[in-house]
C-alpha cells in the first residue's frame, strides 16, 4: 500500500521512482543499492537502523528517513519532488496609470522622456516593471528608472494622483497609452 501511494506522486516532471523493497530493518544491502541508484531510503514504521549499518550510511552518504504515519511519509516526498522542479513565476498587478502628456527634459548627457500619468487603480511603485500597452497591444516592459510626484522623486503613487514615469529603454510614450505596474517573482510550486 506504501509503495503504490507512492507512485501516485507523480507529474509531466517528476515522478517517484522505488528502486527497491523489503520487509524489516534497513540492511547494509539496502544501504549500498540506494548509494548506485543516488536514492534515500524511507523507512516506514521501524526501529532505527543499527550502528554498523548507521556506519555504512554515513560512509555511503546515503539518507534514511523514517515515518510512523503513512501520511506524513507521503508529505515528505511530495515536499522533495517539489523541490526538484523549476519554481513559477508569479506576476503581482499593482495598478494602472494613462498617460496624459508626454514631456521631453533635458538631462545631463542628453534628454529624457517622461510620461505624465495620472493613477487609474491601485499604485505605481518605483521599484515596480511597467509595461507599455497602446490601444490593447503591448509594446514593451521594462523598469522605471525614474517616479517623480510635484518633482519629488517619491518610492510610489496612489489610486488618482498624477506623477512622471521615466521607463528604462523606452521612449516613445503617446498620450493615452495605458502603463500597468507590476511585480514578477518567482515562487516555489506549491501542488505536484
Amino acid at each position: 500500500a506504501v509503495v503504490a501511494a507512492l507512485m501516485q506522486l507523480r507529474n509531466r516532471e517528476v515522478a517517484v521512482r522505488v528502486v527497491g523493497t523489503g520487509v524489516g530493518p534497513v540492511t547494509e544491502s539496502d544501504v549500498q543499492l540506494a548509494a548506485a541508484y543516488h536514492a534515500v531510503i524511507y523507512s516506514f514504521n521501524l526501529r532505527p537502523p543499527s550502528s554498523a549499518v548507521r556506519k555504512t550510511l554515513k560512509a555511503a552518504a546515503v539518507e534514511v528517513v523514517e515515518h510512523k504515519v503513512i501520511y506524513h511519509l507521503l508529505d515528505h516526498v511530495t515536499e522533495r519532488l517539489l523541490d526538484l522542479l523549476p519554481p513559477v513565476e508569479e506576476v503581482d498587478d499593482l495598478g494602472t496609470a494613462q498617460v496624459l502628456q508626454v514631456f521631453k527634459m533635458k538631462v545631463k548627457g542628453g534628454q529624457e522622456v517622461v510620461a505624465g500619468s495620472r493613477v487609474l487603480r491601485g499604485m505605481c511603485s518605483s521599484d515596480a516593471l511597467i509595461r507599455v500597452e497602446r490601444s490593447g497591444e503591448e509594446l514593451f516592459e521594462g523598469k522605471i528608472a525614474s517616479l517623480k510626484r510635484n518633482k519629488d522623486t517619491v518610492p510610489e503613487v496612489t489610486e488618482g494622483e498624477e506623477c512622471g514615469i521615466v521607463v528604462e529603454g523606452f521612449t516613445e510614450f503617446e498620450a493615452g497609452d495605458r502603463l500597468f505596474c507590476l511585480r514578477r517573482k518567482m515562487v516555489k510550486r506549491t501542488e505536484l
